[in-house]
């Protein structure tokens, strides 16, 4: 987030951001599993899933919101494989 962002600019672009991402992916892989690691992820994520259930591509075994634990968790595993 920005200098002078409030939490509404930051949903703003970043639902903005992932619209155009997942319509790119509901397009041209609409089996990927695909994860989002967009604040606010648990407001990105449903949106992620309206846009895929809309193309009728939407799989709840596929969809994955990520925060920054995780991605520390998934760091610590990757590094002890």
């Amino acid at each position: 987030r920005k200098p002078g962002m409030t939490r509404d600019d930051l949903f703003n672009i970043n639902a903005g951001i992932v619209k155009n991402l997942i319509n790119g992916c509901a397009t041209a892989c609409p089996n990927a599993c695909i994860l989002v690691i967009s604040n606010p992820v648990n407001s990105t994520v449903p949106i992620a899933a309206e846009i895929l259930k809309a193309a009728g591509v939407y799989n709840p075994k596929k969809l994955f919101g990520v925060t920054t634990l995780d991605v520390c968790r998934a760091r610590t595993f990757v590094g002890q494989a």
